[in-house]
């Protein structure tokens, strides 16, 4: 007869559109919303790098600020260069919008003399911008810096140097390296780790977030409507136990919670390496940006985290269904479900923005023990440590939840008492 009610669960969920189509939905556009991202990206730091339209007034007009300008064309940074005579910045940034020029450079009246004699001069370098983008312009900060460059290279010349400025800068190539001290692990590279690390770190308590709260609505809707329309009165006529009733609601609905979510968990991973491939592209990082992730997660850690994620659906299907139970229409179960989801929404963002190697094992372990934030938390703390030998009492705690959870609104399951829970459940949604 649970095999019967399994099926029976599974069919009525699948049949209906608005059940599974937010999942296909959202696989469909987190790879959808990772392309766009990463073209985005991948545009602003293109326009950031090309060469620009600059436009420099040369108030000093000297063999030395000829070489800069020279310099910018062979360095590749410039793509047209316009020199004029104009002192005020009002006039310059007039012709700079008429002609489409980039970046504005002026060099003041003295420039030269004060650098042959040993004096700082000022450079003013503007940025005219027309639109904002995801990236901020930085035209006007490249320019100045090869400015400076040529500037240097020009001094060393002039004292008999054959060295550029950036080999007396930087006379030893430098190999990074990072070391993981809970790994015991050497890593290449150290700012694309950890970008890697820290989008990781911050996206994937966001997916299970999402994830774990359509569950919950999933399941809630589902049980609502069986309320709505009567059919739950015609479950309770029948020669079977409140209790597996309720399990066989709760496993049909799991059952397809966990199709939505594989699909979605394809859907983020499909979004997060696309993201990932296109801005590592953009900055001309190769797959380092990419490689330190699948590095770290063992295969052990994939396996628990994969247990944990299916025992946190488990237990939204479960408070879902509780809800749907209490409720006697689909639009109580929305209102009260909105509520409840604050219990995985707040402690989620706690757990996007902390530190989990130092908060206090009491707290860790509260986490832990959660079933709603347990997966989150263990996302963060497996990339960079092995697994807790209490892991496998900490999943047993998730799954302790949902049973215990069932059993006690079994206990209520009864004709009458559903009745007055539904009545108080209705009162309160009108007093909000």
């Amino acid at each position: 007869m649970l095999i019967e009610l399994i099926k029976k669960e599974f069919k009525d969920l699948v049949r209906d559109p608005r059940i599974w189509l937010p999942f296909i939905i959202s696989a469909l556009i987190l790879p959808f919303m990772g392309l766009i991202l990463s073209l985005g990206v991948r545009e602003s730091v293109a326009g950031i790098t090309s060469p620009s339209n600059i436009l420099i007034s040369d108030l000093d007009n000297t063999e030395l600020t000829d070489y800069v300008v020279r310099g910018l064309k062979a360095l590749g940074l410039a793509s047209s260069v316009e020199v004029v005579k104009v002192p005020e910045i009002a006039s310059l940034t007039e012709l700079a919008l008429s002609k489409n020029y980039e970046v504005i450079v002026v060099f003041s009246e003295g420039f030269t003399a004060n650098i042959k004699g040993g004096v700082r001069p000022n450079i003013t370098a503007v940025d005219v911008v027309k639109s904002i983008s995801f990236v901020p312009s930085l035209k006007s900060t490249l320019i100045a810096a090869a400015i400076n460059e040529l500037l240097s290279d020009y001094l060393l010349r002039s004292y008999g140097v054959n060295l550029s400025s950036q080999f007396i800068k930087s006379p030893a190539s430098v190999t990074t390296l990072t070391y993981l001290v809970t790994r015991n692990q050497t890593l290449p590279g150290t700012s694309a780790i950890f970008a890697q690390l820290s989008i990781t770190s911050f996206m994937l308590p966001i997916a299970f977030m999402i994830i774990t709260l359509g569950v919950l609505q999933m399941a809630a809707t589902s049980t609502a409507v069986e309320n709505e329309e009567k059919t739950l009165e015609v479950l309770l006529t029948l020669p079977i136990s409140r209790f597996k009733i309720l399990l066989g609601k709760l496993l049909g609905s799991f059952s397809v919670a966990l199709l939505g979510s594989a699909l979605n968990i394809a859907g983020f991973l499909l979004y997060f390496y696309i993201f990932s491939v296109g801005f590592s592209t953009s900055l001309g990082s190769g797959t380092e940006f990419i490689a330190p992730t699948l590095i770290l997660i063992t295969p052990e850690s994939v396996l628990y985290l994969a247990v944990s994620l299916v025992l946190a659906s488990f237990a939204m299907a479960t408070l879902g269904v509780t809800i749907g139970v209490l409720s006697s229409d689909v639009r109580i179960a929305t209102t009260v479900s909105g509520p409840a989801s604050m219990f995985v929404i707040i402690p989620s963002y706690y757990v996007m923005f902390t530190d989990i190697s130092k908060l206090s094992p009491t707290v860790k372990s509260l986490l832990y023990a959660v079933p709603f934030t347990q997966p989150m938390v263990m996302s963060k703390e497996l990339m960079l440590s092995q697994p807790d030998k209490l892991m496998p009492v900490w999943l047993a705690s998730s799954l302790a939840f949902s049973i215990t959870l069932i059993v006690l609104t079994s206990k209520v399951l009864t004709f009458e008492k559903l009745i007055k829970v539904q009545r108080l459940v209705s009162r309160f949604r009108r007093s909000k």
